[in-house]
């Protein structure tokens, strides 16, 4: 489906062609749909362009976001520590591991502290 299609079937104004930062969650949420707040709003930043103030995304910006490398944005998308921490847990449970022999295998130093390296 052309990209202009796709604008068109999330913008509720069809007459100046703006997406709202709603119609853009939805269109966000339709294809990401784990997609936090704070990563819509990157985006929505991404799409409207950098350096811009607006409160709307243009047809034009629409489709030029999707050429543009999003590693424009400033700042950084947070995970959170469930994100992380639960599917651990889950293979832990699921494979039967014991965290004290795992933990000693990755604790080189032997500090009682993992580090991220």
């Amino acid at each position: 489906m052309p990209l202009e299609n796709i604008f068109i079937d999330f913008c509720s104004d069809k007459i100046s062609k703006k997406m709202s930062q709603t119609d853009f969650r939805k269109f966000v949420v339709k294809y990401v749909d784990r997609a936090s707040d704070q990563e819509i709003n990157q985006l929505f930043r991404h799409f409207i362009g950098v350096n811009s103030f607006a409160d709307f995304v243009s047809q034009e910006n629409f489709i030029d976001a999707f050429g543009r490398d999003v590693s424009d944005l400033t700042s950084t998308v947070v995970v959170g520590i469930e994100d992380i921490i639960k599917p651990l847990m889950t293979k832990i449970k699921k494979f039967n591991v014991n965290i004290n022999d795992l933990f000693d295998k990755y604790d080189k130093n032997k500090n009682k502290r993992l580090s991220a390296q």
